[in-house]
């Protein structure tokens, strides 16, 4: 059986930490809405300040790209991640909390279906 191959929904630092350390071992896409984020990605930057992960970019061989196409993304994936922001707390901002609502929402509707 091979390896299955992961889709990691946003490159923060959550996104970031977990793609590193699974594109060690597996085949990882990272998934954002930000092109040049995808770009430090693919050239092997990171998109947050952590000397760690920028050291592990640096000196390790590892399976990983991203991309900005939700299709590309989740189109090989046998396990997708997401590590995307989200408010927990009360924000008196409704348009802020419509926003990502919305945004989850098509983030959720964009994963395709599979019959197991």
């Amino acid at each position: 059986m091979a390896p299955p191959k992961i889709t990691v929904v946003g490159c923060g630092y959550v996104g970031m930490s977990l793609s590193v350390l699974l594109a060690e071992q597996y085949a990882v896409t990272v998934l954002d809405i930000d092109p040049a984020r995808v770009a430090l990605v693919n050239a092997r930057q990171s998109t947050v300040v952590d000397p760690d992960i920028t050291a592990f970019l640096a000196s390790k061989t590892l399976d990983l790209k991203a991309t900005v196409s939700a299709e590309s993304a989740y189109d090989s994936a046998d396990i997708i991640l997401i590590a995307t922001p989200t408010i927990m707390i009360p924000t008196p901002i409704r348009s802020i909390r419509a926003a990502l609502m919305l945004w989850w929402a098509r983030l959720l509707r964009a994963i395709p279906k599979r019959s197991s």
